[in-house]
């Protein structure tokens, strides 16, 4: 008798209007952009080590670098010859404490190595899950007609007025249909299927064109504009 009564319950509950059993399939994980960051143990930079008075000479041998790559006209050998003798004097201060600047900055291109492959690192439990996020729209081409496809990234100006996120701070969305978007960078809610992918992307430019590599690949199954649920409240 239960078990008939559940039946009539599981039946008359699947003939409700706008309730089907692909619905129940279709429901997806919500996730936030610090999901897609996988958990490691914390780095440190050896620069923190440090004390005071070397990283102020290591800031003065840096400087003197950058000028050297930099100032090649003649206007500006005074700042570089000034910048020198700072850089001489920083020289000193590591050869008086006994710590080979060489040696730091091997240990400083290790930790930024380091740092660079992370980036690359994506949270592989959700490959192949259907999920959905939220994040801003920059098209790959633009068309008044749609698109596509496009990256979809946590903040607004990624990869045109600021630097490019990591690649696992990026998605790259394909659609079978079209989305007439307003504007670059509309704030937009994502539901399909994710993949643990990473995407050589060409972004088309006002002044040319951008590789940007994405760790993660989506097919999407709705796009929507975001509405905030804290305002919808």
């Amino acid at each position: 008798m239960f078990h008939y009564l559940r039946l009539l319950f599981i039946i008359s509950l699947i003939s409700l209007p706008g309730f089907s059993g692909a619905a129940m399939a279709e429901k997806s994980l919500q996730l936030k952009w610090e999901n897609l960051i996988p958990e490691l143990d914390p780095l440190q930079n050896p620069l923190d080590a440090l004390p005071a008075d070397l990283w102020d000479a290591y800031d003065e041998i840096n400087y003197w670098k950058r000028l050297q790559q930099i100032l090649l006209d003649p206007e500006g050998q005074e700042e570089l010859r000034a910048a020198e003798k700072k850089a001489q004097k920083a020289f000193g201060v590591f050869l008086k404490k006994g710590v080979d600047i060489n040696d730091v900055y091997k240990q400083r291109e290790g930790y930024l190595s380091e740092v660079d492959k992370r980036k690359k690192i994506v949270v592989r439990k959700y490959d192949g899950e259907k999920i959905t996020i939220s994040g801003y729209l920059l098209p790959l081409e633009f068309s008044d007609a749609g698109v596509k496809e496009f990256l979809l990234v946590p903040y607004v100006g990624a990869c045109i007025h600021v630097p490019s996120p990591p690649a696992n701070q990026m998605i790259y969305v394909k659609s079978d249909k079209l989305y007439k978007f307003k504007d670059t960078f509309e704030a937009v809610t994502v539901s399909g299927t994710l993949k643990t992918e990473a995407y050589s992307n060409k972004l088309s430019l006002v002044d040319g064109t951008q590789i940007v590599d994405s760790g993660y690949k989506m097919q999407a199954r709705t796009i929507e504009i975001y509405s905030d649920p804290e305002k919808s409240k």
